[in-house]
């Protein structure tokens, strides 16, 4: 018969593997520690401390050492007494034995102690894998949650007083150090104890088990057990029992030791350990079996019951370790070929592969792995052979089927699956009539059908004892914004969790692994909820007792290996690190010129499968991506949608929009390269379903409390209009209408506050928009809601749509002969509070051509109001000259003196680009309107103000240090700025320079040359009206191929602003043409680095100096032309950057090609161009490259 030692001895050993086991250690233990020198002497116990009072009072017959402790204290003094037990028991003449450390790297969730020596904390630093928190006092227990703690309840040695010895100090004890006493009953309400080293006489032992029964009550005290190297006796025993508490003879166990009470303890402990330690390996152990045979893989009748057994005994939580995870997925693919191999036979015997499908789909859910196209194809093989039959393994399969059809986007594949389901109904179990209802939801949210989402959650009853199902449903609830039904059901669910839990002896792992999300989520919709006005916010000793509660228990799903956290790390690091695209040959240059090695790659492309487990853990557990304002990994939910996207587009973009994605983020997951692959008929359908989507936003946008808070519906608002303001890059021209109808209902919606990223989709729609459709575009567009400019400002309104529409140079010289309504209500508004709006808006309409010229004459009188133009912020002033006024001679002279004042303001050395740009652009309009715009005397002012601007900025760039890249920004400062000087001095054909002027001039030049900068116009013009040497037209070639790629496009520029204005003269006749010359060479060349700025100049030359475009020109520009026809296609394999330049270059060269039409005389050439009309027309090709020509 097992004895009983052996019983309880295992009772523990199961309570140490589960984390609940507590230890009290007392003087007794003491003796197993080492002694410095051998003749140290034992060290003292209750007896010999007894003796030593005995001496210190002198004759007395009392024996009670805490009676005697405290007459030595009434004799002497409380100093005296603390010197007594110092001297006594000296703590430096002993060190822990290795027994002490065999007895602490025990996984105990405490360590009590009522010894004053420090034997323990030191044997507890020389353990690497653990770390005690030390408590000496009650305010060290705050924060010690989460940690082992190692508790010194009677005082430490050398100076952590009073040290608990007189009888006095065990009378008051319960009252004064009550946070101890309530610490240690709470230990033994939620832990087994174990006590070692305390004796039958120990004053220690006989007071905290009176205590702890005196609190807890007799009946309600749990059961105690006291570790003993001996027997005891059985009147001892029997008082024992009394009060709970399990005496256990170790000698039973091993009587070869019963003399050794060291050796004994070490060999129970290391036992202790053994146990331990094999209970740890075993923690998602899986003892996965292969399908391979000796002479190769199983046949499918051979492979099923492997299959049923790796099923079995796969491990039972929710969620597979990475290691399971790899070993399954060498299983399924040898399983996956067994099914093929099986399939491909001419006759397939179907008595066993349904059953083996059944396996097989089993295991893989616990991949976490979307079903292929290979998979689905021998699934649809293997039920075509059974349509008559009904049973719950059937239905686990098209559960699958259901799931991948919803993560494609394929509605007509989901519905006959979901009707399939529902007919089979009456086979379904209770599990999986749940997994329908919550796919049913997970199907609406995927088609953003808000209604029926609530409805199907509304329908779908769950009790908190379906504790998968609570879980996931608590996750929808809290995503669609209610937090109150989500909690209140994750909450029920988790204390029936719970009291399950507490009724086994050992943990269920499933449940425990159910329960680490629940935490999670809980968690996640509380710092949602105290962000919004849902429910009272806890306090703070609330949330912290929460703290404490909750990494008590997550501890133990660290134990166990199903801590969410854990896992959801494990996946984050990886998704929101930078994604490299798989690519199966790739091409590296080597240390020799001009050999390149080419590789080719077999294999899985792992990112992407782990994007793929990444969206179904998330899933499966529950867990949303964003609650309200708070942040649940957004970045990695962006990045795993980044990595599907080519594939599963539809998946991608609604985890965008669960995620709230921004800008950017969606930039990466929409890429062209993804694009690329869309036909104009799938983005027209995209574009439909998305703008449906958003417009049912509203209704629920109604339920929003405050614009901020973010619910599912209000995530979509977000997101969607930033999807179509990509996708309509694509879409033909018949959506184009539809997209600006569904803008109009965006800007007139009273919830648009939710619809900020309208403002993307309108700025991109209009820069695609057929120029053939342009006047219904401005009659649309003058139905649009006025803005409010303060609060388009801080981006609390839309932007008035006219402000994305490209304005035609010949705009304002346009007059129309009808008079809109729309127009007329604008100059009514003008007296109210929307005159900023309304103003902005005619201003708009007159660039527009949209104003009649009575209109005209009216707005010109409104803005030159007093002599002086008024215009909203953020205008050019120059918009002023295209007004008609009653007195005209001098409005040119009050704008360029108002552009002047401007100059000098700007030009104080800080390089506001912004403010720069806008300034010298208005400064540039005023000479395109009259060349000699600016009297001599503001030319002067211009220049000197400039001049001392470039030397302050250049000034900064002779710094070593650009750890911010300044340089960069002062460099295309300084060449804006010279630019526009180059203009204005070239333009002005009055100016004669005075001695001040050349002064400017040559500072500029000066210290633009110390700075390596070089603007070849300004340069050529400017040396010859200071008399230095003369600038060449092989300063222009080398400018152009320079290999800084800055200096190249200026040179370019200078170039192109030449031959646009020919009558200037503002470049030589020979610098023209080999300007031109090395024009057509880039281009021949094909490089891509300067390669849009040649494509733009030459298409500038073909318009206005087609003379330069001389037969071995055209001929070298026909010949690159050819070459980017193929080169220039964007690929799904592009990265984003290639993808642009690509793009970039292809639409320059589409509107090159249209304006060299009719002009090559070469059959090639003609080819050449015809190819490019084709791409132009390509209804496949991107919105910018279509309407390039």
């Amino acid at each position: 018969m097992e004895s009983m030692a052996k019983q309880y001895l295992e009772q523990i050993s199961r309570d140490l593997q589960d984390q609940r086991a507590a230890l009290f250690v007392g003087a007794g233990f003491s003796r197993n520690a080492d002694k410095v020198t051998s003749d140290v002497p034992d060290i003292p116990l209750w007896g010999d401390l007894k003796r030593k009072f005995q001496e210190k009072l002198g004759s007395t017959d009392e024996s009670d050492p805490l009676v005697l402790a405290e007459s030595v204290e009434l004799v002497y003094d409380r100093n005296e007494l603390d010197r007594l037990l110092l001297d006594s028991l000296r703590d430096a003449d002993y060190r822990p034995s290795p027994l002490y450390e065999k007895l602490l790297r025990l996984p105990w969730t405490d360590v009590f102690t009522t010894n004053y020596d420090t034997l323990l904390e030191r044997a507890g630093e020389k353990l690497t894998e653990k770390t005690f928190q030390i408590i000496t006092n009650k305010n060290d227990l705050i924060g010690s949650s989460g940690k082992t703690r190692l508790i010194k309840l009677h005082g430490s040695f050398p100076s952590q007083r009073p040290f608990i010895i007189t009888a006095e100090d065990y009378r008051t004890y319960p009252q004064k150090f009550a946070p101890f006493v309530n610490t240690v009953q709470q230990s033994l309400l939620e832990n087994t104890l174990c006590m070692i080293g305390f004796s039958g006489d120990d004053p220690n032992f006989n007071s905290w088990v009176g205590w702890i029964r005196d609190n807890l009550g007799e009946d309600n005290a749990p059961a105690i057990y006291l570790l003993n190297f001996k027997p005891v006796s059985d009147a001892r025993k029997q008082w024992l029992h009394r009060r709970k508490i399990i005496a256990i003879d170790l000698s039973e166990l091993f009587p070869e030791y019963k003399e050794d009470p060291y050796a004994l303890y070490e060999k129970v402990l290391d036992q202790l350990w053994e146990q331990y330690s094999s209970s740890r390996e075993t923690g998602q152990f899986w003892p996965i079996q292969s399908l391979y045979q000796g002479n190769g893989l199983m046949s499918l009748k051979d492979a099923l019951p492997i299959l049923r057994k790796n099923r079995e005994n796969c491990p039972k939580v929710l969620t597979l370790s990475a290691r399971n995870r790899e070993e399954l997925d060498m299983v399924l693919s040898d399983a996956e070929r067994v099914l093929g191999a099986h399939c491909r036979q001419e006759n397939p015997d179907p008595a066993e592969e349904l059953y083996y499908l059944y396996e097989y789909n089993a295991l893989h859910e616990k991949s976490m792995l979307t079903l292929f196209a290979s998979e689905r194809k021998l699934y649809a093989q293997v039920l075509a052979r059974h349509t008559a039959e009904k049973s719950p393994e059937k239905c686990d399969i098209l559960f699958s089927l259901l799931r991948t059809d919803r993560e494609e986007g394929d509605i007509d594949g989901w519905n006959t699956q979901y009707e399939e389901l529902c007919a089979l109904n009456s086979c379904l179990t209770s599990e999986q009539k749940d997994r329908l209802q919550w796919e049913n939801c997970l199907f609406r949210l995927s088609r953003y059908e808000f209604c029926l989402l609530k409805e199907g959650l509304r329908n779908w009853p769950v009790s908190p004892d379906r504790t998968l199902w609570a879980l996931r449903k608590a996750g929808l609830c809290a995503e669609v914004g209610d937090y109150e039904q989500a909690a209140n059901l994750l909450q029920e669910a988790l204390q029936n969790l719970r009291h399950r839990l507490a009724r086994q002896t050992r943990p269920d792992r499933y449940l425990l692994s159910l329960e680490s999300p629940m935490m999670r989520l809980q968690s996640f919709i509380d710092q949602a909820a105290r962000q919004g006005d849902w429910e009272e916010k806890p306090s703070k000793t609330d949330w912290a007792a929460a703290i404490f509660v909750d990494e008590r228990h997550r501890a133990r799903h660290k134990e166990y290996g199903v801590d969410w956290d854990e896992l959801n790390r494990s996946f984050c690091s990886r998704m929101e690190n930078k994604w490299v695209p798989f690519q199966t040959q790739q091409k590296k240059a080597t240390f020799d010129f001009g050999v390149v090695q080419s590789s080719l790659h077999f294999g899985t492309d792992t990112e992407r499968m782990e994007a793929f487990r990444f969206l179904r853990f998330r899933e499966e557990t529950g867990i949303p991506f964003q609650l309200g304002r708070t942040d649940g990994n957004v970045k990695a939910a962006c990045g795993a949608a980044q990595r599907i996207a080519l594939y599963y587009p539809e998946w991608a973009i609604l985890t965008a929009v669960r995620a709230k994605a921004d800008e950017e983020q969606l930039s990466a997951i929409l890429p062209r390269s993804v694009l690329s692959v869309w036909t104009q008929e799938d983005t027209d359908k995209a574009c439909d379903f998305y703008m449906g989507a958003a417009q049912r936003t509203e209704e629920e946008l109604l339920r929003v409390k405050q614009f901020w808070d973010s619910t599912f519906a209000s995530r979509t608002a977000t997101v969607l209009p930033m999807v179509l303001s990509e996708l309509c890059c694509k879409c033909s021209e018949k959506t184009m209408p539809h997209l600006l109808d569904f803008l109009e209902k965006l800007y007139c919606s009273p919830q648009k506050m939710h619809y900020m990223q309208a403002k993307l989709l309108m700025k991109r729609l209009l820069r695609f928009y057929p120029e053939q459709l342009r006047p219904e575009l401005l009659q649309t567009l003058l139905t649009f809601p006025l803005p409010d400019v303060e609060r388009v400002r801080i981006d609390r309104d839309l932007p008035d749509p006219f402000n994305a529409l490209e304005t035609p140079s010949s705009g304002y010289d346009v007059s129309t002969e009808t008079a809109y309504p729309e127009i007329e209500k604008l100059f009514g508004l003008l007296s109210t509070d929307r005159r900023i709006s309304a103003l902005e808006r005619l201003l708009h309409c007159g660039a527009h051509g949209l104003l009649t010229l009575e209109q005209k004459e009216r707005l010109g009188k409104l803005i030159w109001n007093g002599g002086v133009p008024e215009l909203p912020r953020d205008w050019f002033v120059t918009v002023c000259l295209h007004l008609p006024i009653p007195q005209q001679e001098n409005r040119l002279r009050v704008v360029c003196a108002k552009i002047t004042e401007n100059v000098i303001a700007q030009a104080d050395g800080t390089m506001q680009m912004n403010r720069s740009s806008r300034v010298l652009q208005e400064m540039q309009n005023a000479l395109y309107f009259k060349a000699d715009a600016f009297s001599p005397e503001e030319i002067t002012a211009i220049l000197t103000a400039c001049a001392k601007d470039i030397a302050v900025v250049a000034k900064q760039m002779d710094r070593e240090d650009d750890c911010y890249g300044r340089n960069e920004q002062a460099e295309a400062y300084i060449y804006r700025n010279l630019h526009a000087l180059w203009m204005l001095t070239s333009f002005s054909q009055n100016w004669v320079p005075t001695e001040v002027d050349k002064t400017a001039l040559a500072d500029m030049l000066d210290r633009c040359g110390e700075v390596g900068l070089s603007h070849h116009g300004a340069k050529r013009h400017w040396f010859a009206l200071l008399d230095r040497n003369t600038v060449t037209e092989k300063d222009l070639e080398r400018v152009m191929h320079s290999t800084d790629e800055q200096t190249a496009f200026y040179g370019y520029h200078v170039f192109a602003t030449a031959m646009e204005n020919p009558e200037k003269s503002l470049l030589s006749e020979k610098e023209l043409q080999t300007g031109m010359e090395v024009t057509a060479q880039q281009i021949a060349w094909g490089v891509p680095k300067r390669l849009a700025s040649a494509l733009q100049a030459a298409s500038c030359a073909a318009e206005r100096r087609p003379d330069l475009l001389t037969e071995r020109c055209t001929e070298l520009v026909l010949n690159g032309l050819a070459q980017l026809l193929d080169e220039t296609c964007i690929t799904s394999e592009d990265t984003m950057k290639m993808a642009s330049e690509k793009g970039n270059i292809r639409s320059e060269a589409v509107c090159l090609a249209a304006k060299l039409d009719g002009k090559s005389s070469t059959e090639e050439g003609r080819e050449t161009l015809e190819r490019w009309r084709a791409v132009s027309c390509d209804p496949e090709e991107f919105a910018e490259i279509r309407t390039a020509r």
